[in-house]
Order: C-alpha cells, then sequence, then structure tokens
C-alpha cells in the first residue's frame, strides 16, 4: 500500500492481492506492478484507484506467476541456461556453467548480462571468485522463489546427468585445487 498513496482500493481489491500472494511482501509488490502494467489501477489527480476487476488474467498463485509471468516468455535457450545454472546451485560460477554447457564463456557472459541481467531480471552479479589466480565471474539469482522454481523444473536422470557434468566441470577448472571444493563435489 505504501508505494500506492493515497489510494481508494477496497476491502475486496485487498482480499484478493493478499489471497493470490500469500502476504509475501515480494510477491504483492510484483503483483501490484502488474496491475499497474495492465492498467487495472491506474493514478488520477495523485490518488489511486481500481480501475477495473481483478480477473481470471492476474496469477493464482506465486508459481503462477513465476511460471506466466517469468518463465514462459523466455526463449527456451535461456530457460535451459537458467536450468543448469540452478542445479550449479543459487550462487554459481560463470565458467563452470558454460563448460558444463559447451558454450564458450564470453558469448554466454553477453548473453546473461544482456537478457538474464538488465532484460528479465533473474540473475545479478556478485563478486568474482578466486581460484588459482583466476578470477570466475559469479551470478546469483535475483530472489530465492525463482532459484527454487528454477529448481523444480529438472528431474530424474537429467538432474543426475546435469549434476554429473557441473560436478566434471568443476573438477576441471579447480584442477589441482579440487580437494578445495570437495563439499560442493559432493553435492554433484
Amino acid at each position: 500500500d505504501a508505494v500506492y498513496q493515497p489510494n481508494t482500493f477496497g476491502d475486496a481489491f485487498r482480499s484478493i492481492i493478499t489471497v493470490r500472494t500469500e502476504g509475501l511482501p515480494w510477491h504483492v509488490v510484483e503483483i501490484m506492478k502488474l496491475c499497474e502494467e495492465r492498467q487495472w489501477i491506474h493514478c488520477e489527480e495523485g490518488c489511486w484507484s481500481q480501475a477495473m476487476p481483478l480477473g481470471k488474467e492476474l496469477p493464482r498463485s506465486l508459481w503462477d506467476f513465476i511460471r506466466t509471468l517469468r518463465w514462459e516468455p523466455l526463449a527456451l535457450e535461456d530457460r535451459n541456461r537458467l536450468t543448469v545454472a540452478a542445479v550449479g546451485g543459487e550462487v554459481f560460477s560463470l565458467p563452470v556453467i558454460a563448460l558444463a554447457l559447451d558454450e564458450q564463456e564470453a558469448a554466454l557472459q553477453e548473453r546473461l548480462d544482456e537478457e538474464l541481467v538488465r532484460k528479465q531480471d533473474w540473475l545479478e552479479p556478485v563478486p568474482a571468485r578466486l581460484v588459482a589466480r583466476r578470477q570466475l565471474a559469479q551470478y546469483r539469482f535475483v530472489h530465492t522463489f525463482y532459484f527454487e522454481f528454477v529448481d523444480r523444473q529438472l528431474e530424474g536422470s537429467l538432474r543426475s546427468e546435469w549434476h554429473g557434468r557441473i560436478g566434471s566441470a568443476k573438477k576441471q577448472i579447480w584442477a589441482e585445487n579440487w580437494k578445495d571444493i570437495a563439499g560442493e563435489l559432493a553435492l554433484h
């Protein structure tokens, strides 16, 4: 409510937003942005009001919101990149994912920065990790909800295959220092 003050939103509007967002603050903010983008709410003379009834277009849950409004619009290749990145962890090293995907590191970094950081807001860069005098670019999922959603997309033998590829990539990059990440390797 604080961003959309003053307002004339009624109890029914607040109730729908609360139920659909499960009261999660991040989700409330995202749903309110959606309402504004879709012009379901508007500001006139400094006061926010409901422009039209909220209907079927409003996602029914957090996972429905992420799936329909954030995941499905992504290019298939970017979904695949995010899925493999999630196998690498909520925070992951670019060279590891590039090696696992068999993509050129520079090209992958350009794509992640342009599409999944700037445009789509799925990832953000974090400080690089130093490994054997080499700085490894790292990213993290912008929100734990995004990471959890993507992590659920991969099941069974495919998940095992990607874990194996991530583990192999880490072992290759860390080379003789692989014991430094033995705990991480155990996860893969």
